[in-house]
């Protein structure tokens, strides 16, 4: 199949371009060229900027895809933009959104059903995007699918602390170092191995059973944070020293940093996948946390994706902070 990855150099998009490779696919990556690239075979690559429109609507009606995987689009307008450059309403048309569109979940876990209630711009934007595509497509027939990811962790990315992706936790890991946790580590999250969910993406292109759907793509496992980073040492050959702080203080602590708890963190993460299995009954998932983050880290080790500086950080001043309640 002929398909286009408008990305290609990001976490998800490049697990995908690569699973789409061995599958035997041709696959050609649109985009501005300017991040190393991790993917592992021969494409296709089209150079340029996608707000330069001529030359996007252009690049894209030249490969005649018949399926598509924007994996950049923000907003509805740039979304559209790839809309309308399609060669015609027979491509099946992929997004990459984001579980963000449902914002603090009604239901645990949340299926494709939770209404949205975003309160990041990201998710906002991402929502309009998903409304904007599932509409197009009812209208016009032409076959659409949303993919909503949570958090995407493996190979090209360093691990996940409260802070976001986090080039120091390694580090602070190994040398016992405090690893700060908002609230009392009960809040549940859902990390997913992207080498795995990148075969669900393969499973869909130009297959009828997801035309038309939003669908979760998350991992299949649910975990507290607590268990995230205590699985995390131990995945690794230590005890992870975690230290627990009321979302609250670390907000007021570090505000400069602290924008994942505000929006993301300090809820419930858990979403269910059912609706996607059920199309997809030839999708598995088979790597476990613990061997998810071992490849991980092994990546880590092997780029220099690590940040060994002694310098304080934001988890040891609210380690300092915990101390001097705990003491007062």
């Amino acid at each position: 199949m002929r398909v286009l990855v408008i990305g290609g150099t990001g976490l998800i998009s490049t697990a995908a371009v690569n699973a789409m490779i061995r599958r035997g696919h041709e696959v050609t990556v649109l985009n501005r060229g300017q991040t190393n690239s991790r993917i592992e075979g021969e494409v296709h690559r089209l150079i340029g900027d996608r707000h330069d429109l001529p030359w996007f609507t252009k690049a894209i009606r030249s490969m005649e895809p018949e399926a598509v995987l924007d994996a950049i689009a923000f907003t509805p307008e740039e979304l559209r933009q790839t809309l309308d450059a399609l060669p015609d309403k027979s491509v099946h048309m992929l997004f990459i959104s984001t579980v963000c569109t449902y914002g603090p979940l009604s239901n645990v876990p949340a299926n494709e059903d939770e209404p949205h209630t975003p309160i990041s711009t990201y998710g906002k934007n991402k929502s309009a995007c998903d409304f904007l595509l599932l509409d197009h497509g009812a209208r016009t027939g032409q076959p659409v699918t949303v993919l909503r990811p949570s958090h995407c962790y493996g190979p090209g990315q360093p691990l996940l602390s409260i802070w976001g992706y986090d080039r120091r936790l390694v580090h602070r890991l190994r040398e016992g170092l405090p690893i700060a946790v908002h609230g009392d580590g009960e809040a549940l999250w859902q990390p997913g191995f992207v080498c795995d969910l990148a075969e669900a993406v393969c499973e869909m292109l130009g297959n009828p059973q997801v035309f038309g759907k939003a669908l979760n793509l998350v991992g299949h496992e649910i975990m507290t944070w607590r268990e995230f980073f205590e699985r995390m040492g131990k995945a690794i050959g230590v005890e992870a020293n975690l230290v627990y702080c009321p979302s609250s203080i670390i907000e007021r602590l570090e505000p400069e940093v602290s924008g994942g708890i505000t929006e993301i963190f300090r809820y419930h993460g858990a979403y269910d996948d059912s609706r996607l299995r059920g199309l997809l009954p030839g999708y598995t998932q088979r790597t476990s946390w613990e061997d998810g983050v071992r490849q991980t880290v092994e990546w880590i080790d092997e780029a220099g994706e690590i940040d060994t500086s002694v310098s304080e950080t934001p988890d040891d001043r609210i380690a300092a902070k915990m101390e001097m309640v705990l003491n007062a």
